[in-house]
Parts: C-alpha cells; structure tokens; sequence
C-alpha cells in the first residue's frame, strides 16, 4: 500500500512512493498560455499549492533527468503534445511560504537568500560571459553579498537574461506563496518598505519579460491596493471564484472517494463530506486536502486538522476592531448564507465588511457561490471543520480566552451546572470584553451562539430557531438524539442586584417552557437541559432545568 502523502510537498519523492491525487491537468493548462504571460493562483494555504508548482517545476526543468518518468500513468501522459516540452526549459522556482520576518532587513535578506539559491542551482552561470560584462558582474556582486536593496531587486530579473543567453531558449519562472513577505510585513509594521521592494522585484521580472516562456505564482489574495501587479497587462488571474480551474486544488468527491476506498475508508465519505467538503472553487465542489489526509492517517478520526495559523492573527485583529461583524458571526454560525459583494483584489488595512469577507473566502474560513445576475455572492461556512475554526478566531478576538478552558465547559453544560458556567462566564469570558460591545440582548446572544459553537461543534447549533409558541435565543441538539439543550436569554434594563437578575434569569427558563421551546424534544432525545441566562454589563445569572 502506498504511503499517505501528508505533508510532502516535492513532487519527485511523493511520486516514487505515495498515494498521488493527479493534479497533472494543471500542466496542460500552463502550455496553452501565450508566452510571456503570467499565471496568478490563489487558494487557501495547505491547499496543494507546493506540490502543484514542484510538479510544474519536475515536468519543464531541463536540469531532470528523463522528466517523462516522473508522470508515467497520470493524465498528461497520455497528451502526447504536451509531452513534448517535458525537460525543455530552464526553470527558477522559489517558495516565500516560510518568509515570517520581523522587519524589512530580515525579509530582505530572506528574499534573496532564496534568488541566490537559483544562482548556485543553475551552475553552468559560473562559467557565464556577455558581450559587455555587466550580467556577469551582477553575478559575482550578488552571490558575494550586500548588495542595497535598491540592487537585490533586479536579481531576479537578472537571472532570467542570463539563462535566456546561455541556454538560447525561454525561462519557466514559479513563484510559491509570493505574497506571504506582504502579510508578514503588515503584521509587523514595515509594510511600506515591503511593498515597495516587492513590486520592484516582481515588476522587472514579470512586465514584459521577453525571457520568460510562462510565470506561475501563487498566493492567498491577490493584492489590490498598491498593487505589485500593477501596470502588468499579462497578468491571468484563477482565484476562488474563477470558474475554469476549480478542479487543480484540493480534492473533487470522486478524488476524496477513490482516496478513500483505497485506504479501506469508503464508508466513511458521508461524514468526511460534513466535515472537509463544500469549499466552492469556481464550478467545482473540493475538500480540504489537508484535513482529508490526516483524517485518512489517524484512521478516520474527525477532528480540526486545518488552522491558517499565518492569517489568524489579521483576521482576529479586523473582527477586533469591528463589532458590526457581531450579527455577521451570528448568521454564518447559525447556517446562514450572506449575500455580500467580494473584491478580487485584497487591500490591507482595508477594513470596511466587503474586504473582510473577501479574506475570509481566500484564506478558507468562508466559500463563496455567485449571484450571476447580480456579481454579487452568497457567502457560508463550507463544513464543521471551519464552523470551529471561525468561531475559535471570532472568539478569541472578542475574548482572548483560552481554547482548553472553554472545552473543559462541555460536561458541565451536558450536566446543567451553572455554577461552573456562570463562574466561567463571569470570571473568564465577560470580563475580558468591553460591556460597551453589548449594547442590546442579540449581543450577548452571538457571543453565546459563538461560544456553543465551538464547545458543540459536531452537533446543530442555532439561534432563533423556531420552536414551541415561539422562537428560541439557542438550540444545541446532537444528530444521534443524545442531547438536547436550550438557552435563553435575558438583559437587564438597568442595574441590577443579584438577586434581580436572577429573577430576569428564572423568566427566561419559565419562557422556556411556557412556550414549549423543548416540548418537541422530551421524550425524543436521551438528555435535555434548558438554561435561562440573565445579562447586566460584564455579569450572568444562570440557572437550568434537566428534563
């Protein structure tokens, strides 16, 4: 049996001895572009990106060795046409995905440490001579070091000449992750610098470069605002939302079946449908190949494998700082569909709701259908997996709290213990937030709708669900009838004792059962528990009923 191919991103060691989902199209694709022209991917990190340009890499580097080996029973094997620019090329492939620097000098150094590299890789350039000698001179000067940023920006464009002169023939530029120096730099506060010595960089390699046959990069946005593309009239675009190539990342349901099956798995499609599918890309339906994978390698444990750790700390930060996102939350996490206007193109410290959901979607928390009538799309959470993880970021931004603290609260809400509840509730969640952040009683509730989200994530969380005589605040309930719960909710109209906000919390649970929220579910499910909740500023009462 074939090895799982978790976590290995050069094509030439995956193929020789693990489980390979062909992706080869990809190729076919890059052949049929014009010269010169330069492919933009962008897809959410741990989407195969890597692997995608190490193949690219492995098919057109003339460096290999019989290339055509490394594709025997894949698809492009069989496009006898396209076979025959297999090995042809100089190729230059550089990965920034590990480019977390604190400052501009590090990123710098970073940057063309990765170009020099190429120099090295490509040693027939030791031996490089051009007609006036100023290729060879920036040669020498850049692998010696310290060269001025001002120069290290045409390395790039410099090694494309000197390969086009001394093969004779076009260069294959790739370019992994290009935009993670960015969001690094934004991170960190030297985003200017970093902008600026990027768009250079990039800009001399990729406008109206005569050496290239093809630039491949990829990224999680496209960067819009100071545009590093800008004035690049050969740029071709495939993000999310593109309908041509949604199939050449991540895994289709007949990839993830077959997958599965060879594995001894295929039972257990249905489940990992729930838990890693539904991410639109384009026309196609994929699963998270990450989590896929380790799913299959732990034997079918279903557990949060995928975290965007890189772009956790600016989603957090924006949603932070907008608590208008709050009703948003309320609705993704309630199995709402947002109907919003994407932008293409991502703009940093832009933080108005159209460039927040267009992050979300690019970095994978959220996925998008278009409204072709309209341009617009209805945006959703795609599975459980990303149900957790968007409510383990909205949380923490509104919370700071600890994520083992608040799992250690699942037994006591199963157990109706409000005092460890309300202990929690008063001594770690509310008093790390503002109480101006709840200005009316649907606050508090999306904060509890985000919080139940996380602690229940394999089971039905809803707010507002129709229930009885009424419309109750929360409903958890598990898919095998084993639990039940339903909290309502209560603010305070101003100051209150504790005893008077216990009152408010007791009317919440008689509201419970004069309007017969659980009545649909006793005698249905092997465990209920009602909870009423009573608010005032930064304080909760709590009190409950198991039935």
């Amino acid at each position: 049996m074939k090895k799982i191919p978790l976590g290995i991103d050069d094509y030439r060691a995956l193929i020789k001895e693990c489980y390979y989902v062909d992706k080869t199209a990809l190729i076919k694709e890059i052949i049929e572009t014009p010269s010169e022209s330069v492919l933009l991917f962008t897809r959410p990190r741990r989407f195969g990106k890597t692997l995608a340009l190490s193949m690219v890499d492995t098919f057109f580097d003339a460096k290999i060795e019989d290339n055509a080996s490394y594709f025997v029973g894949t698809a492009i094997a069989g496009d006898l046409e396209a076979m025959k620019e297999a090995g042809c090329y100089p190729t230059i492939f550089l990965s920034f995905k590990d480019c977390h620097a604190m400052d501009f000098a590090e990123m710098e150094e970073f940057v063309s440490a990765q170009i020099a590299e190429e120099y090295r890789r490509h040693d027939e350039l030791r031996d490089f001579a051009d007609e006036d000698g100023s290729l060879k001179s920036y040669y020498d000067a850049f692998l010696k070091g310290g060269m001025a940023p001002s120069e290290s920006a045409s390395s790039l464009l410099n090694l494309t000449r000197m390969l086009r002169l001394c093969h004779g023939g076009s260069v294959v530029l790739l370019i992994d992750e290009y935009d993670t120096p960015i969001q690094s730099a934004y991170d960190n506060g030297f985003y200017p610098q970093a902008i600026h010595f990027m768009r250079r960089l990039y800009g001399l390699a990729l406008k109206g470069n005569r050496n290239l046959r093809v630039a491949v990069t990829t990224g999680v946005t496209r960067i819009g605002k100071e545009s590093i593309f800008s004035g690049l009239n050969n740029v071709i675009v495939s993000s999310v939302l593109d309908q041509r190539t949604g199939e050449f990342f991540g895994f289709t349901e007949e990839e993830t079946k077959k997958l599965l099956d060879y594995y001894g798995l295929g039972d257990e499609l249905a489940k990992m449908k729930s838990y890693y599918d539904g991410y639109v890309f384009g026309s196609s339906l994929v699963f998270n190949p990450w989590s896929t994978l380790y799913c299959i390698r732990n034997e079918g444990r279903f557990d949060t494998y995928w975290a965007n750790t890189s772009s956790d700390k600016y989603i957090a930060s924006v949603l932070e700082k907008n608590p208008d996102i709050v009703p948003l939350v309320t609705r993704l996490l309630n199995g709402e569909k947002v109907y919003a206007k994407l932008n293409e193109n991502f703009a940093y410290g832009e933080e108005d709701m159209s460039n927040l959901l267009s992050l979300l979607v690019s970095t994978g928390y959220l996925t998008a259908v278009p409204d072709a009538s309209t341009g617009f799309h209805f945006v959703t959470l795609p599975n459980l997996e990303t149900k957790e993880l968007f409510a383990r970021v909205a949380l923490a931004s509104r919370s700071g709290s600890a994520l083992s603290s608040l799992l250690q609260l699942k037994d006591a809400f199963i157990r109706g213990d409000v005092k460890a509840i309300g202990d929690y509730l008063n001594e770690e969640l509310l008093q790390t937030m503002s109480y101006f952040d709840f200005v009316d009683e649907r606050n508090y509730q999306a904060m509890m709708l985000t919080f139940t989200s996380l602690l229940f994530r394999e089971m039905d969380v809803r707010s507002e669900m129709t229930a009885g005589t009424g419309r109750c605040d929360l409903w958890i309930r598990s898919r095998n009838k084993s639990l039940a719960v339903v909290i309502e909710l209560k603010k305070a109209k101003a100051r209150a004792s504790s005893a008077n906000l216990m009152a408010y919390a007791k009317s919440a649970l008689r509201q419970i059962e004069e309007k017969g929220y659980l009545n649909s579910a006793i005698g249905n499910y092997d465990h209920v528990v009602a909870f009423g909740m009573a608010f005032y500023k930064n304080t909760v009462q709590v009190v409950s009923k198991t039935y």
